[in-house]
């Protein structure tokens, strides 16, 4: 089912499967008992034969594309319990790169400015046009 987007899993729990499926504002989620369904592997063949049969119902969603390379930001975060200034972009073929300065190691400005400086880096490496004013 590659055409479908959403969350759907079966997970093992003690005593029996989950069946659980998300979509947009659609959610299904059901139980399946080893000791009802005749042991654990049919358990779980019965909860594949649930999954399956609900998919089909579902209409495809719509795939959500992928940011263009290039796009990425600069924010302030708290990581571990400090204080950081982060960079993030997102490459070609879905990949991603990310950089992150410490405050109390750098400074606000010059943390900042290093992650700026980087993320402007990657966008010139990629073509990607750079403004002007930004760092």
């Amino acid at each position: 089912m590659k055409d479908r987007t959403g969350l759907r899993f079966i997970v093992r729990t003690r005593g029996g499967w989950w069946v659980r499926i998300q979509r947009k504002a659609f959610r299904y989620s059901k139980f399946f008992s080893d000791s009802a369904s005749g042991g654990r592997m049919r358990a779980l063949a019965v909860a594949k034969l649930d999954r399956d049969a609900i998919e089909r119902t579902l209409q495809p969603s719509e795939r959500i594309a992928p940011a263009a390379p290039g796009h990425g930001y600069v924010r302030k975060a708290l990581k571990h319990g400090r204080a950081v200034w982060e960079g993030f972009v997102w490459l070609k073929g879905r990949r991603h790169a990310r950089t992150q300065n410490l405050i109390d190691v750098w400074g606000p400005r010059v943390a900042k400015w290093r992650c700026e400086e980087w993320l402007a880096e990657h966008r010139r490496a990629l073509g990607v046009r750079v403004k002007q004013g930004a760092r």
